[in-house]
C-alpha cells in the first residue's frame, strides 16, 4: 500500500471522524430533553412520552456515515480495482447522467428514510401502494405543522410520502440507467459495466421490495434493519458502476 495512499486514508478518517463524532454527540443530545407531546396534543389527555433523538440530527448523522464510507470506498477501488480499457461510445455522457442521478436519488431517498425512522413515519400508513386508499393523503398538509414545506419535513404523514415519491423516482432512473447500457450493448461497453448494471437492477428492486414488505409488516426492527443496509448496498453498486466508467477515456 502506497504512502500517498496512507496518507489520504489518515487524513479522511481523522477530519470526516470528528465531523460524524460531533454529529453523533448532537444527535443523542437532542434526545436528552424532557419528551414533548405530539403536535395537537390535547392538554386534557394524558401523555406518557419517550425520549427520542431530532430526526434532523438523525438524518445528518447518517449522512455523514455514508459520506465517509463512501469516501473509503471510492479511495479502495481507486487502489485496487484496475478497469480493462474500454473504447469510447456515443451513450457515454448519457450513462454518466443517469449515474450521477441514481447516486443523488438513492442518498436523497435514504436521507428521508432517517427522517421516517425518527418520526415513527413507517407507522401511519402501512398499506402499499396506496395510503389509506389514496394515492396523495388528505392529511398530507396539515395547518398543525405550519407551511407546506415544513409538513414534508416535520408531518409523519408528509415524510411518509415523500420517502415513497423518492423511492420510485430512484426505481425509474436507475432502471432507466440498466436499459441504456443494455441499448449500448457489452460490445462497446465491455463485460464490466454491463455486470455493474446488472447489479444495480439487482440492488435498487430488491431495495424497493424489502421496503415494501418492511411497510406492510409495520416495520419491524429485522426488517428496518435489513431496509437500512439494503439502501448502502445500493448507493455502493453505483458508486462501483461510476467508477467502472473511469475506463472509458474522456
Amino acid at each position: 500500500m502506497s504512502p500517498w495512499f496512507l496518507r489520504m486514508i489518515s487524513y479522511t478518517v481523522f477530519e470526516n471522524g470528528n465531523d460524524l463524532g460531533l454529529l453523533g454527540w448532537l444527535m443523542v443530545r437532542s434526545g436528552l430533553r424532557e419528551p414533548q407531546p405530539p403536535v395537537g396534543h390535547k392538554p386534557d389527555e394524558p401523555f406518557a412520552g419517550v425520549p427520542r433523538v431530532g430526526h434532523f440530527w438523525l438524518s445528518a448523522h447518517l449522512a455523514s456515515a455514508v459520506l465517509l464510507y463512501s469516501l473509503f470506498l471510492w479511495g479502495s477501488m481507486d487502489h485496487l480495482a484496475k478497469h480493462p480499457p474500454v473504447k469510447p461510445f456515443a451513450a457515454l455522457k448519457s450513462l454518466k447522467i443517469l449515474a450521477h442521478s441514481s447516486k443523488a436519488l438513492t442518498f436523497t431517498t435514504l436521507v428521508f428514510g432517517a427522517f421516517v425512522a425518527g418520526l415513527d413515519a413507517g407507522l401511519v400508513y402501512n398499506s402499499w401502494p396506496k395510503m389509506a386508499d389514496r394515492w396523495i393523503p388528505t392529511d398530507l398538509i396539515s395547518p398543525q405543522y405550519g407551511s407546506a414545506l415544513s409538513n414534508l419535513v416535520n408531518n409523519p404523514t408528509g415524510v411518509q410520502f415523500v420517502h415513497r415519491v423518492l423511492a420510485y423516482s430512484t426505481v425509474a432512473v436507475a432502471t432507466a440507467l440498466w436499459v441504456s447500457v443494455m441499448r449500448v450493448g457489452v460490445a462497446q461497453t465491455g463485460p464490466r459495466i454491463r455486470n455493474a448494471a446488472h447489479l444495480v437492477l439487482a440492488s435498487v428492486w430488491g431495495q424497493s421490495a424489502l421496503g415494501v414488505l418492511t411497510l406492510l409488516h409495520y416495520v419491524p426492527v429485522s426488517l428496518g434493519v435489513m431496509h437500512q443496509g439494503g439502501s448502502l448496498v445500493l448507493f455502493s453498486t453505483l458508486l462501483w458502476f461510476t467508477h467502472c466508467l473511469r475506463a472509458v477515456p474522456k
